[in-house]
């Protein structure tokens, strides 16, 4: 007669070989190891500009061709928060000094009226700083 121990040990030793054989029976395969890979690659892969400066530079030549269009102040005004996000969080001084002049050039041309919307929502630091430089 079996000791409760002993039954024990192979209710789990049983129980383990499943566990193994299940595991087994789920890992992928050689070709679709590989396809699952690619398919993270592309899912990876960056689909942007990767550099925000130059994103800032594109968007000051876009201004600097159209003042006067509906939809540019339309776009201007959900860019304007990330270009303050980069003035005041990017560890870059290029990106920092490209927001600082893409935030100037929508000044002159869009006025002053769609920049001051979103600082209001800033501190008081952040404000006297946005002036100083704009």
């Amino acid at each position: 007669m079996k000791v409760p121990e002993e039954i024990q040990t192979e209710m789990m030793a049983d129980m383990l070989r499943e566990k193994m054989k299940n595991h087994k029976k789920s890992k992928p395969s050689g070709k679709k190891k590989e396809k699952n890979e690619q398919i993270v690659a592309k899912a990876d892969k960056p689909t942007s500009v990767q550099n925000p400066a130059r994103t800032l530079v594109q968007i000051q030549e876009i201004l600097a061709e159209n003042s006067n269009n509906d939809d540019l102040s339309k776009s201007m005004d959900l860019l304007i928060p990330v270009m303050l996000g980069m003035l005041f969080c990017s560890p870059h001084p290029k990106v920092r000094d490209q927001a600082i002049e893409c935030l100037r050039t929508i000044d002159q041309k869009m006025g002053k009226s769609i920049i001051e919307k979103h600082v209001k929502r800033m501190s008081n630091e952040k404000r006297t700083v946005i002036a100083s430089l704009i």
